[in-house]
């Protein structure tokens, strides 16, 4: 499954400027938002409910109830997401290896995907359903499907 429906929850959501927006659960977009939350794109994820959005109705709501409470993080009246690109699709995947993947950090342009400029980072998609930032992939010597570009411009 991909995240493109969290990705336009998120950007519409900064855009309006709400200060909280709310996303379907799943083991992925948990990750994704735990890997915007540590590189300081939102302020926090919690785990809520669609009648509650406190962290203890979680495990009491069936399944299809359960949702991500995302704090949005702003500057001024500015939100820090400032591009959120989804770049592999459903009818296009991008897999890359280390060395693409390396290249790609560096600005180079590699498979139709544009490099990195600053204040950007990409969200890579390894084996066994792990999620990690391009830049700790390399450095572990690993490939993937490159889901997420996120910057701040």
């Amino acid at each position: 499954m991909h995240p493109h429906v969290m990705l336009t929850t998120l950007r519409n959501a900064s855009r309006a400027l709400h200060p909280q927006t709310y996303i379907k659960y799943s083991k992925q977009n948990l990750s994704l938002l735990s890997l915007l939350a540590s590189h300081g794109f939102v302020s926090s994820v919690s785990l809520g409910s669609a009648q509650n959005p406190h962290p203890l109705a979680f495990h009491d709501a069936p399944a299809p109830a359960r949702i991500l409470v995302t704090n949005l993080k702003y500057r001024g009246d500015r939100s820090v997401i400032g591009k959120l690109e989804l770049i592999s699709k459903p009818s296009k995947r991008v897999i890359l290896d280390k060395d693409e993947l390396a290249r790609l950090l560096r600005g180079r342009r590699v498979k139709g995907v544009a490099g990195a400029c600053l204040g950007e980072v990409f969200f890579v998609k390894t084996g066994n359903d792990a999620y990690l930032e391009a830049r700790e992939a390399v450095r572990l010597g690993l490939g993937g499907e490159v889901l997420v570009k996120v910057g701040t411009q």
